[in-house]
């Protein structure tokens, strides 16, 4: 059997996912290894890795983050074990639009385990054409998005 997530609306905003088991065991283990990145420590996820730059000058957004980085990550640590804890990586789950939302930030910084530190860079187009090995499960990572998105806000997305 061939991988695959889909997701449908339920009707109130929120979204039901059905995937194969080895897409569950793949988005778990992903999910997982976020929020060991997240913990303090030498291999923690720096915040110019987590947090595009908020103005166009570095100094501004460093600033930015310096100010907000750690409010930023609480909210993120936060939304990972809300994530880790109502889901243990059954096949299928349904979300209410509060644990979407947790879902939709923890999948979309999930892909700073393998992007490089420029990847917000607006002039950089790499990011989004691949290039390398890792790119695999980011693809998962967006489409997982995707379709949340579009379950959330009942437009018809096809199945990945």
């Amino acid at each position: 059997m061939a991988d695959f997530i889909d997701a449908s609306p339920t009707g109130d905003g929120g979204a039901t996912m059905v995937m194969s088991d080895n897409a569950a065991l793949m988005l778990r283990s992903l999910v997982t290894r976020l929020r060991t990145a997240l913990e303090p420590g030498r291999k923690s996820l720096p915040d110019h890795r987590l947090f595009p730059g908020a103005y166009p000058g570095k100094r501004e957004s460093n600033d930015f983050r310096a100010r907000h980085g750690a409010e930023m990550r609480a909210e993120l640590i936060a939304a990972t074990d809300r994530v880790l804890a109502c889901w243990t990586g059954e096949p299928q789950v349904t979300l209410e639009p509060g644990r979407l939302r947790d879902w939709f930030l923890v999948m979309g910084h999930a892909q700073s385990l393998f992007r490089k530190p420029n990847r917000w860079h607006r002039h950089r187009f790499d990011w989004f054409f691949g290039g390398g090995p890792e790119d695999l499960e980011v693809i998962w990572l967006r489409q997982v998005q995707y379709l949340l998105a579009t379950a959330a806000t009942g437009t018809p997305a096809p199945p990945c």
